[in-house]
């Protein structure tokens, strides 16, 4: 599904749509993820991963068959959300393994290249899927998806073993994680900061080309972008096992996203490559801070509620990236680039005022455990 942005002009005129309407799609996507990686979470504890990542993928397949069928707006939209809704079974097939396989030393490293299929499956869609589009269609470019995923689901049957059994105390029952304040500062506080790649990346393409760069051009941008955050990514997670910290981190690249989204919106009128190149660092930095968040809720919650809380992170994550990219849309359609480009450096600054109070529980072993939402200590 990342990899659809590639062609979000396509998308646009295939479905005759306004930039707002397009960003409806894109939240649509991250809307399916919202509504069902929990419930895939409880099917890959029944069924083992083999056979959820097959059904999700072989789903999704589908769904984007469905999608490239229609010239419908809000059967696109339907079809769109539904292929995500089957493929978020992929986002948390190996979270918790690597949880618990993985020493502080190391997880960090471990889960970060996990969550690198993101960005690469997003640059095999952008080498991909504007080629095709291009040459035979928006319908051939998504039943080129379609049977991507299809490829996809037969790998994970043929390739993927039983699920490894977790360790003994991560087998422990389970509570009060979602009144747990701590996992809530971290989770807005990510969300707000991770708002300027899931919007940003929703309309990189489409700003290229309306500032005037050729369809391949601004596709080809866009898988540089994919790879950089790929190598970026793991490099942060690297970073994150050294300094023995996720917090900090995350707060270094929420400061540096903020700087660069700042300059990209007073800078919004210079030529296309410099804005072009801001915009590039804000998507990395941001989706730098995915992986280390899941870490920090993995070892603020113990090994005991692992899952639950990086699935509770997921969740917040993705239910921030359903709305952000109409939001975005809507906004910079209302007042222009500037305008969204300086609201996403204020939300990724609120990110990186939240995570503050969370750097000294951190340094203490995450020790001091504040009271439940809304009620006492």
């Amino acid at each position: 599904m990342p990899g659809l942005a590639s062609i979000g002009p396509a998308l646009q005129r295939y479905y005759d749509v306004d930039l707002a309407q397009l960003g409806l799609i894109f939240s649509g996507i991250q809307l399916g993820l919202v509504l069902t990686v929990a419930g895939w979470g409880m099917i890959a504890d029944r069924w083992g991963d083999r056979v959820t990542v097959a059904a999700g993928l072989a789903g999704a397949g589908a769904a984007l068959v469905a999608a490239g069928m229609t010239h419908s707006f809000a059967n696109g939209v339907l079809a769109f959300t539904l292929g995500s809704m089957l493929s978020a079974a992929t986002a948390v097939a190996s979270a918790r393994t690597a949880m618990a396989w993985f020493d502080a030393t190391e997880r960090a490293f471990a889960i970060s290249i996990r969550q690198m299929a993101v960005p690469l499956g997003g640059a095999a869609g952008a080498l991909l899927l504007p080629a095709v589009a291009l040459t035979l269609g928006v319908r051939a470019a998504l039943l080129a998806a379609a049977a991507v995923c299809t490829v996809g689901a037969l790998v994970a049957l043929a390739a993927l073993g039983p699920r490894p059994p977790l360790r003994a105390e991560a087998r422990r029952p389970t509570g009060g994680l979602i009144r747990d304040r701590r996992q809530w500062r971290l989770g807005v506080a990510a969300a707000l900061i991770v708002l300027a790649q899931t919007s940003l990346s929703a309309y990189f393409v489409a700003y290229l080309n309306i500032r005037g760069l050729p369809l391949p051009a601004a596709a080809g941008a866009f898988l540089a972008m994919q790879l950089a955050a790929a190598g970026l990514r793991v490099a942060a997670g690297r970073v994150s096992d050294r300094v023995r910290s996720r917090i900090a981190p995350m707060r270094w690249f929420a400061l540096g996203a903020v700087a660069v989204l700042a300059a990209a919106a007073a800078g919004a009128g210079w030529p296309v490559a410099v804005v072009g190149v801001l915009l590039v660092a804000a998507i990395v930095l941001s989706m730098s801070c995915v992986a280390i968040t899941y870490a920090a809720s993995g070892e603020m919650a113990g090994a005991s509620r692992a899952g639950l809380a990086m699935g509770f992170q997921i969740t917040i994550l993705a239910a921030a990236g359903a709305v952000a990219p109409a939001a975005f849309g809507a906004l910079t359609l209302a007042s222009g680039w500037q305008t969204g480009f300086a609201a996403l450096a204020a939300t990724s600054l609120a990110g990186w005022l939240l995570l503050r109070p969370l750097a000294s529980l951190e340094r203490a072993g995450w020790a001091a455990r504040p009271g439940p939402v809304g009620g006492h200590r």
